[in-house]
């Protein structure tokens, strides 16, 4: 037997510990654990002069025996000195639970990648106070069987919440869902990570190549995303002795996912996303407001409604300077305009006009849709071919022009919608398409004098849909119809795919194109749509796209429908 002298540099206590020679400290720890004479913030430490001391990281003490530390090994000595010093231990978790190691969405939930794409340099442990530590959660019945890990995606990042296909299939949630009280144990906070030079290097490759199946290869092997927070604790119903110490922990939560490509070089991440393309990142239809309280009149008829943007959409346009917003409106009763109002310094905001001189809707649906770069490459749709464009046309203005035609895209393989951007909440721009979508043609209009105006400094951003992408049914429902009438009524315009329930329930982007420029209004409501020709002699054939946007199927059946359903029950409830 081996006796142990050690000194706490912690708070200066001083003890011994009898152990055998072979004892490996890790499980010497835990001999002194069942005593509480150590904890997770205290490591190993010898002295060997004044001057030099070793810490023993907790990574290490596998590695090591008591017998090690004794400067040397007679058969007569059978003490040692030793020391607890308070240290850091970020390693030792990053080790336990690799905490560095990118992660997958599958449709078997969430999988650990089997390669390491990044290195991890520094991070800290934040511990969570007791009292808000207890939890419940929510998992899917097939990790009842093995609650060695269990998962929660942060809702705060819909690239990853809910969506994930396998084999063109979408992943249904599991029907059997289980309740479990966790409790938080700490939050680790990652610092500082690099890319590893054979990431890089694999990186380069594919760049280099310029096909997305390279990329798509990279993340089966390294993952799609890694959380720079975890929420690391275990379920209430373990030993509460047991939690105390952070070996026994598990991940509950992931906090604040980056994609793995982010961690490579600013140069590299531009062409990489320049080879991903643009794609619907998130989508979603909110109820909002049509009173008083925050609208700001015009004159004494006409009002405009400021809108802020959903939290989610703020999320992601917050994280990626590169998004476009895109909105619809539309009323029970009434028809409305929507456009984005920018402030220097300031989060852009929906701009609704109502385009009647009174407005009885006491709640209007607002379709949103934020388009960007697929930095994360998600699994729910194909790659090769569903890239959209956005188009952006500034005019300054220079004259007492009243309108202003745009060149598009030279192609007419495209669909366009648009929205303007301005700066001033008086400004309305009406626009349509031409020339089978390869102009764009706008122009200001005054609702309180009926009349177009003078044109004032505006930005306008056009999303452009390949015509012949056979993907597109996954994310966009559309359909083109060739008109000789001003009024449309939605439900004549159906297929098998989306019947005509479906496309009245739904705010629809609406999009006109004409053969020569025009000037128009579009007034949509949810079952009929109106274009207004503000011409004397306006040609009436045209053609009208419905665009319906999700970023999955699965958004028909959730969140959606229970939306809409409530929208319509107070809508009714209020005629």
């Amino acid at each position: 037997m081996l006796k142990v002298k050690i000194e706490n540099k912690e708070n200066g206590s001083k003890f011994h510990k009898d152990a055998h020679l072979d004892t490996k400290l890790s499980d010497f720890r835990k001999e002194l654990e069942e005593t509480d004479e150590i904890n997770d913030k205290l490591s190993f430490s010898q002295k060997f002069d004044d001057d030099f001391a070793v810490e023993i990281s907790r990574v290490n003490e596998d590695d090591f025996m008591l017998k090690d530390f004794m400067e040397e090994f007679t058969e007569g000595s059978n003490e040692i000195d030793m020391f607890l010093v308070t240290t850091t231990y970020w390693k030792f978790l990053n080790k336990l639970n690799q905490l560095d190691r990118g992660w997958m969405i599958t449709s078997e939930g969430i999988e650990r990648a089997n390669k390491q794409a990044l290195i991890l340099h520094s991070a800290k442990i934040v511990e969570v106070n007791a009292v808000n530590a207890e939890k419940q959660v929510t998992v899917s019945y097939k990790y009842e069987k093995d609650m060695k890990r269990f998962y929660i995606t942060d809702k705060n990042v819909p690239n990853f919440a809910g969506r994930s296909k396998k084999n063109g299939k979408s992943a249904s949630p599991s029907k059997y869902t289980v309740k479990y009280t966790v409790y938080e144990k700490a939050r680790f906070e990652i610092d500082k990570l690099k890319a590893s030079v054979a990431f890089i290097e694999e990186v380069k490759n594919a760049i280099e190549d310029g096909k997305i199946e390279k990329f798509e290869k990279i993340t089966e092997k390294y993952g799609q995303f890694i959380p720079t927070k975890i929420i690391l604790g275990g379920l209430i119903e373990n030993d509460e002795k047991q939690l105390k110490y952070c070996r026994y922990w598990d991940c509950i939560e992931f906090q604040e996912q980056k994609s793995v490509f982010h961690f490579v070089d600013a140069g590299l991440r531009k062409k990489i996303y320049s080879i991903f393309g643009k794609k619907i990142l998130y989508s979603l239809i909110t109820i909002e407001k049509d009173d008083s309280v925050n609208d700001e009149n015009i004159d004494d008829n006409y009002k405009v409604n400021k809108i802020k943007l959903p939290s989610e959409v703020s999320n992601i346009i917050s994280n990626n300077a590169d998004c476009s917003i895109f909105a619809t409106a539309v009323g029970m009763n009434y028809c409305y305009h929507c456009q984005i109002l920018t402030s220097p310094g300031k989060e852009p905001e929906l701009m609704v006009h109502c385009l009647e001189e009174r407005s009885d809707d006491t709640e209007i649906l607002i379709r949103w849709i934020v388009i960007g770069y697929d930095t994360y490459l998600k699994p729910n749709i194909k790659f090769e071919s569903m890239k959209l464009k956005v188009l952006r046309k500034d005019y300054m203005p220079y004259d007492e022009c009243n309108h202003k035609m745009f060149e598009l895209l030279d192609s007419s393989d495209y669909y366009c919608v648009g929205i303007p951007v301005v700066d001033k909440k008086d400004s309305l721009i009406g626009h349509c398409f031409s020339n089978d979508y390869k102009e764009l043609n706008t122009f200001a209009y005054s609702l309180r004098e009926k009349r177009c105006e003078r044109l004032p400094k505006f930005s306008f951003n056009v999303l452009a849909i390949p015509k012949k992408d056979t993907t597109l049914t996954e994310q966009i429902k559309l359909f083109e119809k060739d008109m000789n009438d001003s009024i449309i009524t939605v439900g004549k315009y159906c297929d098998n795919e989306f019947n005509e329930l479906n496309l009245k329930k739904f705010p629809k982007f609406i999009s006109i194109c004409l053969n020569k420029s025009e000037q128009i209004l579009l007034k949509q409501r949810l079952a009929q749509i109106k274009v207004k020709f503000l011409g004397e002699n306006s040609q009436r054939d045209f053609k009208c796209l419905f665009l319906i946007p999700f970023e999955s199927d699965d958004d028909l059946t959730t969140e959606t429908l229970d939306t809409l359903k409530n929208y319509y029950v107070n809508s009714h409830g209020k005629s």
